[in-house]
């Protein structure tokens, strides 16, 4: 090192821990004008105690089928204060029974995490390991052993859940033609969708899933139009006296079903707006807790319109859907 006001300095981060003897020797740039000389010192480097950390895991769920995600997740504190470590402080490697890895994660501002959908059916003991990035900083760690258990794995479903109508765009549902009421206030109509003795002129419901699973029939209906008036409104139409009829080697035990009927409430001028009886919703026709069959509902489409409404041939779509 050079001189400068008569000193020189310098810096190292390679000592050891222990003992050591520093030596400094001055070489003079001119050997007729100084003479050289040179000193020792004693210098003792202690050793930096690295700090002890507790890694915690937790397994969520605690049981599943075979094949499901299951999320591992490590938190790692200080011993001494439980203060979290971080970003840049090291990583967790999680173990099933000890010895399997299951992936490991560096450390992030809310600790390590996986998810592991590789586990067998059976038990497992599931184990994350503290791996410090600087041993001289931390002590690495083991958490406690949280068990796993894999139960047999689940069935993939089969079958369907299928809803269909005789009924469609090319061949219309026909309420026929509307009567004057006796006291002469409004227009109806009425029309069976399917009997119990004719069930298939219904709305036919089959479900052949393999894995009990419960369904809801909704249904809903747009404004009647015959494409020049303001139409009939779609709240003025219900299906009320609606029955479950089951097909051959279904019943209820097999398939219970509660219907609904969806009634109108009053009558609706063209543009009305609200969801009463068909229109808007969708309205639950019926539902099931589920089963394996088929049930045909059935019931009357009933239709109420002001004396005002015009002559024509008015049509509307209604939906029906299961789910």
């Amino acid at each position: 090192m050079t001189l400068s006001g008569g000193t020189a300095s310098t810096s190292t981060s390679s000592l050891t821990a222990g003992a050591h003897t520093l030596h400094a020797v001055f070489i003079p740039a001119d050997d007729t004008a100084y003479y050289p000389s040179s000193d020792s010192t004693s210098y003792t480097l202690t050793s930096v105690t690295a700090v002890d950390t507790i890694t915690s895991l937790s397994v969520t769920p605690s049981s599943a089928p075979a094949g499901t995600a299951v999320t591992l997740q490590a938190d790692v504190v200080r011993a001494s204060d439980n203060v979290a470590l971080t970003t840049g402080d090291g990583s967790v490697e999680f173990y099933d029974n000890g010895t399997t890895s299951l992936g490991s994660e560096a450390l992030g501002s809310s600790g390590a995490e996986v998810s592991v959908s590789s586990f067998t059916q059976g038990s497992h003991s599931i184990t994350a390991d503290f791996v410090p990035a600087d041993l001289a900083a931390y002590n690495a760690s083991t958490s406690a052993t949280v068990p796993f258990s894999a139960t047999a794995p689940t069935a993939p479903e089969t079958g369907s859940l299928v809803i269909s109508t005789t009924y469609s765009a090319e061949n219309p549902f026909d309420l026929g033609t509307v009567s004057l009421s006796e006291d002469g206030t409004q227009l109806s109509a009425d029309a069976d969708l399917g009997t119990v003795a004719a069930p298939a002129g219904g709305i036919t419901i089959t479900d052949t899933r393999s894995n009990s699973q419960d369904w809801i029939c909704y249904a809903s209906a747009s404004d009647f139009t015959d494409g020049r008036t303001a139409g009939i409104n779609g709240q003025n139409l219900s299906f009320v006296d609606v029955a479950k009829v089951y097909s051959p080697g279904s019943s209820a035990a097999t398939m219970p079903v509660t219907v609904n009927e969806i009634p109108s409430e009053g009558m609706y001028a063209p543009g009305a707006t609200g969801s009463d009886g068909l229109k808007g919703g969708p309205h639950i026709l019926a539902t099931s807790p589920g089963g394996v069959g088929t049930v045909a509902l059935v019931g009357t489409l009933r239709l109420v319109a002001p004396t005002s409404t015009g002559a024509g041939v008015y049509t509307a779509q209604w939906t029906f859907t299961v789910v």
